[in-house]
């Protein structure tokens, strides 16, 4: 199942910070956010891809042309 959601510019930041294996508390330095923050749109990219958790949600980004 393809993704028919939109993701936003965070999510996408996000999902760019995952492909390279930060963990969540580097992404919230990184980005200013909160460590729950993280958490929060991690949750919401996964649900938004249909993926079954954030390995496979970069698998999903990369190949739907979400990020490279």
């Amino acid at each position: 199942m393809y993704a028919t959601n939109k993701l936003t510019n965070r999510e996408i930041q996000i999902l760019e910070c995952l492909k390279t294996g930060l963990p969540n508390e580097s992404i919230a330095k990184m980005t200013m956010l909160s460590v729950s923050s993280i958490k929060f749109y991690i949750s919401s990219i996964i649900s938004k891809l249909y993926a079954r958790n954030r390995t496979n949600a970069i698998y999903i980004a990369v190949r739907d042309g979400f990020i490279s």
